[in-house]
């Protein structure tokens, strides 16, 4: 009996984390540049939730730009870069589905910030995942 209600318990306790967890969708076809060497400048911004991230997917294209292409993600314009500073890079002209493991970290009233550099290329969906 102690062992039944054990596992109910555990059971239920993932079943409530899992309904905590909210995923919110963007879809922007916006443009993502340095602004130097004849790129276009942009950045793509969102303003989200103040909770903790969990993770944040980007589906990316480079549009223009060589195989130094690499785009990174943060809060706010002056945050380092998440995930450990990952650089993606961008290595030819495909769809590719980007994931940074934020790891719970809050963004601290600032937006989700993604910079390009040595390129141009267009954020196709965005996917955040809080807890």
């Amino acid at each position: 009996m102690k062992k039944t209600i054990g596992w109910m318990i555990l059971l239920l306790g993932m079943t409530v984390n899992g309904f905590t967890e909210s995923k919110k969708e963007y879809a922007p076809n916006s443009i993502v540049g340095h602004g130097k060497n004849g790129f276009a400048w942009g950045q793509w911004t969102q303003t989200i939730k103040e909770a903790p991230v969990k993770e944040v997917r980007m589906r990316l294209k480079r549009i223009k730009g060589g195989d130094d292409a690499y785009v990174n993600l943060r809060f706010g314009r002056k945050g380092t870069a998440l995930d450990g500073g990952k650089r993606v890079y961008l290595k030819d002209g495909k769809d590719v589905l980007v994931t940074w493991n934020v790891g719970g970290t809050s963004p601290g009233n600032q937006p989700l910030i993604l910079n390009a550099y040595n390129c141009e290329v267009k954020v196709l969906k965005v996917a955040v995942i809080q807890n």
